[in-house]
Order: structure tokens, then C-alpha cells, then sequence
């Protein structure tokens, strides 16, 4: 198995998408923002996007182009489990591969921190992208607030060798 299979997307032209690993004391601003704009406002799925206790002992990851923050996600280990959690991109540059970006960015923070296994719940609407970048159904689906979800794995576990493919710098293009 390979871990990132591939996916067909355009980058926004003359632009690149760059996710980084961001300590949360710089990242908490754009972090929610996008989350107000995207859970709150787009998608009615929660009222606050504040003082998650799980903020501060996670490792946050942002998108840009340029200097613009266009989308986030985080994880948050707990044993060798890492639990992704919050990812948003901001409508406008959705289908451009800033999604991809920040998965491979925090696929290789667990790598790097030798989990076992990456849960996530998925919105039902993107449950073909994460199955693309590795990760399984497991169990039913749920809703919350209203939308469809789904809980997913990935076991990092698997025999074949997915660790060159989980580096962000040494992905096939």
C-alpha cells in the first residue's frame, strides 16, 4: 500500500500552498478565524470555536499562500494515537490542494511521533479524499450538528513501506 495515492487537483495559479507546523501562541488568531468561518458561519455545526482544551497540548498546522492563511488542521497524541481534528480551508481555495497540504503535513507529524494509528471524524462529503490519503471507515455514521459524519483510521502499523511517501519533502508530485 502506498500511503498518498494520488490526487488530481490544480494549485491556484503562480501560487504555492505551503503547510507548516505552527506553535499555538502564533497560530490561535488564524486558527479562529477560519474556524468561525468555516464551523460557525458556513456550517452551522458549532457557536464556539474557543477554548478548546485540546488547543494548547496539540500540534497546529496552517496553509498559505504567500502570507495569507487559507486553511488549518491539528492533532493531538494521546498515547500512540494521533487524533486529527478541526482541518478548514477557506472556501474560495478548496479543490486547490490545500487540504492535501495540511494532511500530508500532519500524516507526517504522527509519523514523526510514532503513532500507531490516526483517527479523524470526516464529514461524509470528504470521505473519498481521506480514503485516498490511507485512512478506512470505521463503524456508523454519525451526525453532528446536523452533518453527516464519519469516524476514520489509518494504521500506520501496515507492513508496507509508507514512510518515504509520508514526508511532506519526498512525495511523488
Amino acid at each position: 500500500m502506498t500511503l498518498f495515492k494520488p490526487i488530481r487537483y490544480q494549485r491556484p495559479a503562480n501560487r504555492a500552498v505551503r503547510a507548516s507546523v505552527v506553535p499555538w501562541s502564533d497560530a490561535k488568531p488564524p486558527v479562529y478565524a477560519i474556524r468561525q468561518e468555516v464551523f460557525v458561519e458556513e456550517q452551522h455545526l458549532t457557536h464556539s470555536v474557543v477554548d478548546d482544551p485540546d488547543d494548547a497540548m496539540s500540534v497546529h498546522v496552517l496553509a498559505s499562500i504567500g502570507s495569507q492563511v487559507v486553511g488549518i488542521g491539528r492533532v493531538t497524541f494521546i498515547g500512540d494515537d494521533g487524533q486529527i481534528a478541526w482541518v478548514a480551508v477557506r472556501e474560495p481555495m478548496r479543490r486547490h490542494g490545500v487540504g492535501l497540504e495540511i494532511m500530508r503535513r500532519l500524516i507526517a507529524v504522527c509519523v514523526d511521533e510514532r503513532c500507531r494509528v490516526i483517527s479523524l471524524n470526516a464529514q461524509t462529503h470528504a470521505l473519498s479524499f481521506y480514503e485516498r490519503l490511507g485512512f478506512h471507515p470505521l463503524g456508523r455514521r454519525f451526525r453532528m450538528s446536523g452533518i453527516e459524519h464519519q469516524h476514520m483510521l489509518m494504521d500506520l502499523d501496515e507492513p508496507d513501506d509508507w514512510r518515504t511517501d509520508a514526508d511532506p519533502e519526498n512525495r511523488p508530485s
